[in-house]
Order: structure tokens, then C-alpha cells, then sequence
């Protein structure tokens, strides 16, 4: 397997661990990014089809141009949703203790984990894709696309 498609399986997997993970925890209620509801279903599903994409057609290539672009909107979806609920609770927090005194709030690490994994998973997956475009050609980057436009 191509070292590229290694790596985003990796951060692919560490991104689903933090998603499951707490993101936020207080005296007797936890919740992670899973039980944001249907929000949390889709990210999952983001994450699975840019995990999905690393594992079709030639594994001992890098991904094609078109493949990697899919996988990391996929995964950019995710990177956005894990860094805006990063920023929203965060200033939660701070308006609560701000208001209440210290508060026994607290971020879990599973939405730091996510965050920053889907943010590797993305810059990875670009720097380690082979240089060489006759090499890296997969079945979802034919010329014949880009020169019929």
C-alpha cells in the first residue's frame, strides 16, 4: 500500500476515535461529537467516504488528482465542523466562567484529536501524493475528462 494511502488511513482512523471521544465534559454530563445527531452521522459519513476513496483502485499508487481533491473536501467538511464546535464551546466555557466564577466545564480531548487529525489527514495526504503524474495516474484522473472541457 502506497504511503500516502497509509497515512490517511491513519489520521482517517484517529479523526472517527476523537469524534467518538469526549468533547466536552461537566459534573455528571459528557458528550462527544457523535451525540450532535444527524450533524454527527454526516461527519462519520465524511470521514468514511474519505477513508473509502484511500482504499479503491491501485493501492500501490498515490491517489489521482480527482481522488484526493473528493477526499479532502470530504475531510475539510469534518475539519470545519470539529474547528467550529472547538471555537463554539470553547466560548461557552468562557462566558460561563465568566458569569458563575470557575466552572467545572472542561473541553475533552476527543475534539482536539479530531480536529487536528483531519487537518493532518489533509496536508498529509497532499505533501505524500507522488510527484511523478504518470505514476499517480488512477482510473479517476483520464485526460480525456479535462480535455473535453
Amino acid at each position: 500500500m502506497h504511503k500516502q494511502r497509509i497515512w490517511m488511513w491513519c489520521f482517517g482512523v484517529l479523526a472517527l476515535i476523537g469524534l467518538f471521544l469526549l468533547w466536552i465534559e461537566t459534573i455528571g454530563i459528557s458528550f462527544s461529537g457523535w451525540d450532535m445527531g444527524a450533524m454527527g452521522f454526516l461527519v462519520v459519513a465524511m470521514i468514511v467516504v474519505a477513508m473509502g476513496l484511500a482504499a479503491i483502485d491501485n493501492r500501490e499508487q498515490s491517489l489521482g488528482y480527482i481522488q484526493l481533491l473528493l477526499a479532502s473536501i470530504c475531510m475539510g467538511v469534518f475539519a470545519l465542523f470539529s474547528g467550529y464546535n472547538l471555537y463554539n464551546l470553547s466560548v461557552t466555557i468562557d462566558e460561563l466562567q465568566s458569569m458563575s466564577g470557575p466552572a467545572d466545564v472542561r473541553m475533552g480531548w476527543g475534539i482536539y484529536l479530531s480536529f487536528a487529525a483531519s487537518l493532518v489527514f489533509i496536508v498529509g495526504a497532499w505533501i505524500l501524493r507522488d510527484p511523478n503524474p504518470e505514476k499517480a495516474r488512477a482510473n479517476w484522473t483520464n485526460d480525456d475528462i479535462l480535455d473535453d472541457w
